[in-house]
């Protein structure tokens, strides 16, 4: 059964002094629409504005809200949403001017929230639930115009539903209550996860790492037992995975799925799941899963590269594995991406071709980290 969606119309707003993100327009649009597809967004239209500066009132120019204020009246659109985060001034005053220009409540949602609002439909597990929830109330916080605030008025519109949600009234004193209580929840639970690690120190620990839907629960599954969740959607699974990979009749390693990265995660969003992204930090070989069907593979294997290094804050031994050659030209995609990455593997983890190539990579690394430590 299909669900219903909800019209809305997305917003831009570009810098002139901004190359690339002018360049990379086309297909930061496109994630845009994906990101508004998962949780039942119908994006009617993007509405995109190039400026010398971002307005300190709007974000947009006031002639620019002029012409958004024509196509809500004209659709009966009562949500729009921006392609960048929003301060709270900035959206009170966004808000306040469809008020008074069409005579009727609009909500306005920023990219942070749109990103949040996919962690709480994906949250499965206890601890992805108190870390979006975390998120959600820490990014509130800050926000509240007063007490009487509640958390539903974030679910207004049957879009940011989650966790978070509450339909009791709520003030800055429970809100900082409870996240006190949920920081006290994650700490357990990273206690948990800090004497399971000791009981695998003796074993390799292999972390995948890649831009979302890049294919990384897909190759897990294909290099073990399964058990990961795949779907064709942006976060689809928020909780670590890890499974026993076999190398060789002898040889096995642990093998772990981490959270998919994107442009510009949320800051609320990174400090919640930080105590599941640093497992990064205790593996001991790196696998960057790049989708060489996406025409912006490059900025996104760099998006991964600079989270990575934000968490780990040392070099680790690494493999870049170009994932979904299936869906390429080999001819002219792998050629590009050989001399863009030298010494990677190309491997289709649908279609189980490239691993073996891939088991033996992972194996050459091994050694190479035992004969330096000998």
């Amino acid at each position: 059964m299909q669900k219903d969606t909800t019209p809305a119309i997305g917003i831009t707003v570009l810098l002139k002094d901004d190359t690339a993100s002018i360049l990379n327009l086309e297909t930061d649009n496109s994630e845009f629409l994906s990101l508004a597809g998962v949780v039942n967004i119908e994006m009617k239209q993007i509405v995109t504005q190039v400026r010398e500066s971002f307005s300190s009132s709007y974000y947009v120019g006031e002639g620019k809200l002029s012409e958004i204020s024509n196509i809500l009246l004209e659709q009966e659109i009562d949500v729009i949403i921006f392609n960048q985060p929003l301060k709270a001034g900035i959206k009170k005053n966004v808000e306040q001017y469809f008020e008074k220009k069409i005579k009727r409540s609009i909500q306005v949602l920023d990219r942070n929230e749109l990103i949040m609002a996919i962690f709480a439909l994906h949250a499965r597990s206890s601890e992805a639930k108190l870390q979006v929830e975390l998120a959600q109330l820490e990014y509130l916080l800050p926000r509240l115009t007063g007490k009487g605030a509640s958390l539903s008025r974030l679910g207004a519109s049957g879009i940011l539903r989650g966790p978070g949600e509450t339909k009791l009234e709520i003030d800055r004193r429970r809100i900082k209550k409870r996240i006190s209580f949920l920081k006290s929840q994650l700490k357990e639970i990273e206690t948990r996860r800090e004497l399971y690690r000791k009981h695998r120190e003796d074993r390799v620990l292999i972390s995948l790492i890649g831009y979302t839907n890049s294919g990384k629960s897909t190759l897990i599954n294909a290099l073990t037992k399964g058990g990961a969740i795949v779907e064709d959607q942006v976060f689809a699974t928020l909780s670590p995975v890890t499974r026993k990979v076999f190398l060789t009749d002898e040889h096995t390693a642990l093998i772990s799925d981490t959270v998919g990265f994107i442009r510009d995660i949320p800051a609320e969003l990174f400090e919640a799941f930080k105590s599941t992204l640093e497992e990064i930090k205790y593996s001991d070989i790196l696998i960057y899963i790049i989708d060489i069907s996406e025409r912006n593979w490059l900025e996104k294997f760099h998006v991964s590269r600079r989270i990575v290094d934000k968490i780990t804050g040392s070099d680790k031994p690494s493999i870049i594995v170009f994932n979904k050659v299936d869906l390429v030209n080999e001819n002219e995609e792998t050629i590009y991406a050989k001399n863009e990455v030298p010494d990677s593997i190309f491997i289709s983890a649908l279609e189980k071709t490239g691993l073996d190539e891939l088991k033996n990579k992972i194996k050459d690394v091994i050694q190479e980290k035992i004969s330096k430590k000998n």
